[in-house]
Order: C-alpha cells, then structure tokens, then sequence
C-alpha cells in the first residue's frame, strides 16, 4: 500500500528545489544570526507552503494532513552540518 500518492510526490519535489535554491545557500548565515528572516516565511506563503490543511475559503490549500506531513519531512531534511535540523 502507498502512503503518498503523485500529487504528494510533486509537493516533495517542489519543497525540496525551494529549500535547495533559497534555504540551503543561506543557513550557516542564519545560524550564526540565531534566526531566519521573516522573508523566507512570505516566500513559504507564496509558494503555498502554509496554510495548507486550511480550507481555500479561509485562504488555505484544502490539503490532506499527509501533505503537511510531507512539507515537514522535506523541510527536515535541511541541515546546517552540525546535524541540526532548520
């Protein structure tokens, strides 16, 4: 039985190129600041990365919770070297 079906799939793909592009140049800069910039979590909401069990009525994607649970799987996978997740 697959858990994931193509369009979880695709999800995974788009949210691991936007962490390669414009997370991965950046996170021993952040480490040392101690944060993110706020810009990346507008960047996430414009690519649709949040809100996404949230109905489209309420603005939200209406997505399954497996899609969240894709999102969190594929934005764990960033770390810093030391082994520490973003």
């Amino acid at each position: 039985m697959k858990i994931f079906d193509e369009q979880h799939d695709m999800f995974r793909a788009t949210v691991r190129a936007f962490v390669e592009k414009e997370v991965m140049p950046h996170v021993e800069e952040w480490e040392v600041a101690g944060r993110m910039p706020k810009a990346i979590f507008r960047r996430m909401g414009e690519l649709g990365f949040l809100g996404l069990e949230y109905d489209d009525k309420y603005g939200g994607a209406g997505a399954d919770v497996m899609m969240s649970a894709v999102r969190a799987l594929a934005l764990g996978l960033v770390r810093d070297g030391r082994g520490r997740a973003l």
